[in-house]
């Protein structure tokens, strides 16, 4: 089936440090960083490139008002606190993405995703449990600056760094770093 312009990565002027098929082996990825918007761009990135040929579920820990909430965002508040709290089941919190057969995102849910509860939550490894066994991908866009979130990552197997942040503290092996150009510094006008 082919899919919509629409549907394609959007390229971004960024160096990586993975080699093409270096995901290949994982089903249960963070991306993580300090930046928030790039975070979820190259979130979305890797998710729309890893959907071309496997199923993928991304879920925003970006917080509420981030770029995968806004882009993604409906009327069902249903999502990742949900289902930490409440045992709301991952096929009522993933949604489909449109003209992207095989890619679903989860939000932050009703309640802030990014409280200890929800971080250390078992469901982390229950869903990556259950994306092996699909042979899905689970991709979690994720804040770098939290001091909890090593508690989810360290139920994943892995993570790519965004930008120059400084790794969290967990367990996961780092997997590769995606550097962001950032635009020069303005100069100061010179004095005549």
């Amino acid at each position: 089936m082919s899919r919509a312009p629409s549907d394609r990565a959007v390229p971004s002027p960024r160096r990586s440090t993975m080699g093409p098929g270096s995901l290949a082996d994982n089903a249960a990825v963070a991306i993580v960083g300090d930046n928030r918007p790039d975070v979820a761009r190259e979130a979305l990135s890797i998710a729309r490139s890893e959907s071309r040929s496997r199923p993928v579920l991304l879920v925003d820990l970006l917080g509420e008002g981030s770029d995968l909430d806004r882009l993604f965002a409906d009327d069902d508040p249903h999502g990742v606190s949900d289902a930490a709290r409440y045992g709301v089941s991952l096929s009522r919190v993933a949604r489909p993405v449109p003209n992207a057969d095989s890619l679903f995102v989860v939000s932050g849910g009703a309640e802030t995703p990014l409280a200890d509860d929800v971080l250390s939550n078992h469901l982390w490894g229950s869903w990556a449990d259950q994306c092996r066994k699909a042979g899905a991908l689970l991709v979690v866009a994720a804040p770098g600056d939290l001091p909890s979130i090593g508690m989810a990552l360290d139920q994943l197997e892995g993570m790519v760094m965004i930008g120059d942040a400084l790794p969290p503290r967990t367990q996961a092996p780092l997997l590769g770093r995606v550097t962001v150009p950032r635009a020069p510094a303005a100069r100061p006008a010179a004095r005549r």
